[in-house]
């Protein structure tokens, strides 16, 4: 497996914004780290080789004993919520970007949701959205973008 964070193309709508999750052979694979999950060492491997840039665009971390209350947001209809912890998460009400841990499996879950207001951006789709165990959240099933600070605090989490 050869994942790395790297910052988007410049065109498009996001016009290199952010950094997102990738297969290096391909931008817009979609990722195991969304759906079955990374294991520690390979998690730590991803953030210990990014090069970290700080960006303008970012939020602060959720309050860790807030977690509870946004799980149900965090995982889908067809998932057991027993199965999961949320390990890191970083929301700004409408988007929530996020990394569940899976008690079962031993393996973290990058993922993002939305409220049903966003599932659009310009008349596009913004990915294969699912159904979360909160009727007013839609889980992103595809891929994980976000800002450089998410990614810098998980990498000092994850090391810590």
């Amino acid at each position: 497996m050869s994942l790395s964070i790297v910052a988007p193309s410049k065109k498009g709508h996001w016009k290199g914004q952010g950094y997102i999750l990738r297969y290096q052979h391909s931008p817009r694979t979609k990722s195991k780290a969304v759906t079955t999950g990374l294991t520690d060492i390979e998690l730590k491997t991803i953030l210990n080789n990014w090069d970290y840039k700080p960006c303008e665009t970012h939020t602060n971390p959720t309050n860790t004993s807030l977690y509870n209350d946004y799980l149900d947001s965090c995982i889908t209809k067809h998932e057991n919520i027993e199965d999961y912890q949320l390990y890191y998460l970083d929301t700004d009400g409408i988007w929530s970007k996020y990394v569940l841990y899976n008690i079962t499996t031993q393996k973290y879950i990058l993922r993002s949701s939305c409220r049903n207001i966003d599932t659009e951006i310009n008349g596009k789709n913004v990915g294969t959205l699912v159904k979360s165990n909160d009727t007013d959240w839609w889980v992103n099933s595809t891929n994980i973008w976000t800002h450089a600070q998410f990614w810098n605090n998980l990498k000092l989490l994850i090391n810590s």
